[in-house]
């Protein structure tokens, strides 16, 4: 029995489609990723999948059953814990409406580094882990995240990203979560689906897609680059670098380099990478270039 199975969804707001026949399914265990630029229906998706939301057409089981059910954990992009409780109040609270015991509360404080005051007062980062702690209480075999790094600085999503990582595989949950960043899916996922306004354009695993979709290697330019608009290649920005799909990657690159410098930049470092998700999303959704 998968963990989850979504079958021809179809959603409509105000009559207007949403959710245009998606189907996927997911294994127990397995990390999904469900990637995609914002408004291409993934808050509607994972909502459907909890059971927050009534499809108009197709059906979702979870755990073989029809959502909302037991085993199930859904953390929402906005905070699902009381900002004025501490992080042992909060999850005391949330373990009597559970009806789940309390005695590993101390335990789930200290091992994802929960200061003892207010959670209103708390980071982003240490608000986002008490956020997954609440919804590990019932220990959960499936583990819905909503754009869980949302927000989030560079060492922030790279420690949640670690902590969730981490748990998932001790407690063997499944998990699936949204994402608009390819690099936090290719860092986290088993298997990737790929959803544009509505449809699932792609699905396989980070690797599969790249060599399938892009098959091409990758100049990445990094340092002050300008001119990128210029180049006769398909391009992306991911952070501080510049990467350009080209077909050869010889005379790609002394292309790439004299477009760029003859518009002024300053260039740090290059090199030839294989494609990731980043070229995968510019090929299938566009992007830049």
């Amino acid at each position: 029995m998968r963990a989850v199975d979504v079958r021809d969804l179809v959603v409509r707001f105000d009559g207007r489609p949403v959710l245009k026949g998606v189907s996927l399914s997911v294994g127990r265990g397995e990390r999904l990723a469900v990637l995609g630029p914002n408004g291409s229906g993934k808050t509607t998706l994972l909502r459907a999948i909890v059971g927050v939301l009534e499809p108009d057409e197709g059906s979702v089981e979870v755990l073989g059953e029809r959502p909302p059910v037991e085993g199930l954990s859904y953390v929402p992009q906005g905070h699902a814990h009381y900002e004025y409780l501490t992080p042992r109040e909060n999850l005391r609270f949330f373990a009597r409406m559970y009806g789940v015991p309390g005695d590993g509360i101390d335990g789930l404080v200290e091992r994802f580094g929960l200061p003892d005051r207010r959670a209103g007062e708390l980071s982003g980062g240490q608000r986002r882990r008490l956020d997954l702690a609440v919804a590990l209480l019932p220990d959960p075999e499936v583990l819905i995240l909503d754009e869980p790094t949302e927000g989030l600085d560079v060492g922030a999503k790279r420690d949640f990203l670690s902590t969730l990582e981490r748990v998932s595989d001790e407690r063997d949950v499944t998990v699936v979560f949204s994402t608009h960043d390819p690099v936090e899916a290719e860092r986290l996922a088993d298997r990737v689906v790929i959803l544009d306004d509505g449809r699932v354009v792609a699905e396989g695993s980070p690797r599969e897609l790249s060599r399938r979709v892009c098959g091409e290697p990758v100049v990445v330019v990094e340092g002050d680059v300008r001119g990128e608009e210029a180049l006769p290649y398909p391009y992306t920005r991911v952070g501080d670098a510049l990467r350009v799909r080209v077909g050869d990657p010889e005379e790609g690159m002394i292309r790439v380099l004299e477009t760029l410098l003859d518009a002024g930049s300053r260039i740090e470092a290059v090199r030839v990478e294989e494609p990731g998700l980043a070229d995968v999303l510019t090929v299938l959704v566009g992007g830049e270039g």
